[in-house]
This record gives structure tokens, sequence and C-alpha cells, in this order.
């Protein structure tokens, strides 16, 4: 049954998570994890996403990194702060790069080199 308060959340909800994917950046960066059973700081390599489709709680999303795509469903709840949702997102990020390294079979040691924050560092000289 729908009555007035259920279109009234409703569209609440909507307005939501339009507000949501509106704070996301498309251009950005996710860590890929160094080993799977370890947690371990890793490199952060450029990504790019895009939102695909909004619904009621969910945004379709795809993400581009390393010349590879995958896609996801993110959740989003209206009692959580937009903070927190942003982080999760980003947590979700990170992990599905590091499934397309996984899956794809791409050198770690290669992605590592390459993208590394300290990879640049520059010692003083003694």
């Amino acid at each position: 049954m729908y009555y007035y308060g259920q279109h009234v959340n409703d569209r609440i909800m909507k307005n939501y998570v339009e507000f949501i994917c509106s704070q996301i950046s498309l251009n950005g960066g996710a860590e890929v994890n160094k080993s799977d059973g370890f947690p371990m700081k890793g490199a952060y390599v450029p990504v790019k996403l895009e939102i695909i489709e909004k619904t009621l709680r969910t945004a379709i999303i795809n993400v581009t990194s390393l010349g590879h795509s995958k896609k996801f469903t993110f959740f989003l709840s209206r009692q959580k702060s937009p903070a927190r949702i942003l982080s999760e997102l980003q947590d979700k990020i990170n992990e599905t790069v590091t499934e397309i390294v996984l899956e794809n079979n791409l050198d770690r040691d290669k992605i590592f080199y390459e993208h590394h924050p300290l990879r640049n560092l520059k010692l003083p000289k003694k």
C-alpha cells in the first residue's frame, strides 16, 4: 500500500541519493593492497568513476583503472552521514580496484613500482 508518508520518504531518499552522487569525485585515486591476507599500505592508482544509474537507495558505479573496468552497486542509507557514506564508498572503490588487479592477473610489483607514493622520494644528501 502506497500512502502519502511513503511518497514523501521516497522523495527525500531520491534527493539524498542525488546529493551524495553529486559529492562523488569522478576522477580520483584508489589504494591497491599489496597482499590479500596481510593489510599493508599500498600504491595509489588513478581511477575514473562513472555513475551509471541512480535508484531509490542505490547507485550503480563503473570503476575504470589500470585499463580495466568493473561495475558495482553501492547501497546508500539515510541513517548514515554523507561523510561516512563517502568513506565507505572509497573503501569499496579500493576493494574493487584490488579485485581488478587480481581478476586480470596484473603485475602487482610493477603497479607498486610505478604508483607507490615513496617512489620519487628524494633523500637528503649527507
